[in-house]
């Protein structure tokens, strides 16, 4: 079974979901895996706010759970220097919380130097996530930065604001430095946490003549949602910023499938799969779209099963989003080169 993701807009009946489809909130279940689309479905769907839906595509499968675990491999790297950036920008972090000081032009260096990366990769590859802890604030902010200008990308965005977007991810996280011990949670967020934003933007307000209103805007607004859910202010929609609304989906993307501190993590798929069930909701869907378009339907380092039986790693997304490169016993295979093989699902 092959699954693709449409937009409700584009999905016709008599179509089969190939997975549960959620409300807004990701966890109460509008219509089960296996359901046949009908008309007052999709309806129910689209009142409900649901943007996209896994749709099957040949004849439906249940999933069952593989509980084997699987060697994810190294895949190549698409930032070469990547300990190198997330020193310099533990370094220009580390210096403005302890001195105020925030150096601008090594800032610079490492946004542009980002940016250049991204450009001279031929290949859309996620490896960019480290089994770091929650606590480790630098590499979240690198890591958030280098999905942000990949996103900004795809929606060809200009090199310089690329860049800005980089700037705006590398500082969106300060105000975390102020608070002692917290419980993060997506869904349930610490109180005191909800003021970080409005710390980062404090941090940095004697610096309004280097970074562009623009960066700080989007710092101040990273957790807003596209419905008005988020936080400090509720807002909403348009009145959000294009660069706030790319560091939404960013910031949650790492966050989900980095390490807490009890070593949980989701995977990549299945990130992916709970911010496309809040599209809408907490995100926009046109930016969740272009996330998809760069991830592909199977991000980087998801555990899948074969159509000969066989398990995989995914190495990378390829222009045919169902047919990722994946590695299989060492083996590395481009499965969008040729019919004899495909993916039919989830390892988990």
């Amino acid at each position: 079974m092959k699954i693709v993701w449409k937009k409700v807009s584009d999905a016709q009946p008599g179509e089969v979901l190939a997975d549960n489809v959620y409300d807004g909130s990701g966890f109460v279940v509008l219509l089960k895996a296996g359901t046949k689309l009908w008309d007052e479905g999709l309806e129910l769907l689209k009142v409900r706010g649901v943007k996209f839906i896994p749709v099957c595509e040949g004849e439906f499968v249940e999933q069952s759970p593989v509980t084997e675990n699987l060697i994810v491999p190294e895949a190549p790297e698409v930032i070469e220097n990547y300990d190198d950036i997330v020193l310099s920008a533990s370094e220009i972090t580390s210096k403005l919380i302890q001195t105020g000081v925030l150096e601008f032009q090594k800032l610079q260096n490492v946004t542009n130097e980002i940016v250049e990366n991204i450009a001279r990769s031929s290949a859309k590859i996620l490896n960019i996530l480290r089994s770091h802890t929650r606590g480790f604030l630098f590499k979240h902010t690198v890591n958030v930065a280098i999905i942000s200008v990949m996103i900004s990308r795809e929606l060809n965005w200009s090199r310089y604001n690329q860049i800005l977007i980089s700037q705006a991810s590398l500082l969106h996280d300060i105000g975390l430095a102020f608070l002692g011990g917290f419980v993060f949670d997506l869904d349930t967020e610490d109180l005191r946490v909800r003021t970080h934003p409005i710390l980062s933007v404090e941090t940095l307000s004697k610096y309004t003549e280097m970074i562009p209103s623009s960066v700080v805007r989007s710092i101040l607004e990273h957790h807003e949602h596209y419905d008005g859910s988020g936080y400090p202010m509720g807002i909403k929609g348009d009145a959000l910023s294009e660069f706030s609304r790319i560091l939404q989906v960013s910031d949650a993307f790492d966050t989900l499938t980095t390490k807490d501190l009890t070593g949980c993590s989701m995977s990549p798929y299945h990130a992916l799969k709970w911010i496309v069930n809040r599209a809408g909701s907490y995100f926009d869907p046109v930016f969740v779209s272009a996330f998809i378009s760069v991830t592909g339907i199977y991000p980087t380092g998801t555990s899948v099963c074969l159509s000969d039986g066989s398990r995989a790693v995914v190495l990378s997304p390829t222009k045919k989003r169902l047919q990722p490169v994946v590695m299989r016993d060492r083996e590395i295979i481009d499965l969008s080169k040729g019919d004899h093989l495909w993916v039919t699902g989830i390892a988990s």
